[in-house]
Formats: structure tokens, C-alpha cells, sequence
């Protein structure tokens, strides 16, 4: 089987809403990424400055054009907040 890379899937219901991370969503993700610098300690990228969080959603894109995992976005409908489906 193989993962259609080049289409954007989004799965969502009423509680929650999951698609591939995208650029734009710097600005919901950096709160997230802001609040705690050891939030992914264990991750293989930091993430805990706006400088870190944007490489690694630059990083993302490359991985996602190159055929390679997919990191996505998940948004909680209930606030409407994003969390980061690394």
C-alpha cells in the first residue's frame, strides 16, 4: 500500500480535527511549544523557541515532499486549540 504524499487527508469529526502540519500553523503550534522547554525532551528535534518550532515544521515539509512520515496537526474542537501530533 502506499501513502498518497501528494494529497492533503483530512480526518475530522465533532470533537476533533487531524490534518498534515502545515506552515500556518506556526502561530497555533508556538504557544504549545513556548509553554514547557522540556514538553519533548525525549523528541529528536527541539522545538521550545519560535527559531526551533519553524525548523522543525521546515523539516516536515521537506519529509512530506520526499515521501517520508508525516507530521500532522490535531485540533481539539471543543476550544480549539492546537496540539501537536509529533
Amino acid at each position: 500500500m502506499t501513502f498518497p504524499f501528494d494529497e492533503t487527508l483530512i480526518l475530522e469529526n465533532e470533537i476533533a480535527l487531524l490534518k498534515p502540519l502545515e506552515k500556518a500553523d506556526l502561530a497555533a503550534l508556538l504557544p504549545v511549544a513556548l509553554s514547557d522547554r522540556n514538553l519533548l525532551q525525549y523528541s529528536p528535534q527541539p522545538i521550545y523557541t519560535e527559531a526551533l518550532l519553524s525548523r522543525y515544521i521546515d523539516q516536515a515539509l521537506q519529509d512530506r515532499a520526499s515521501a517520508m512520515p508525516l507530521p500532522s496537526l490535531i485540533n481539539d474542537r471543543a476550544p480549539m486549540r492546537a496540539a501537536p501530533a509529533f
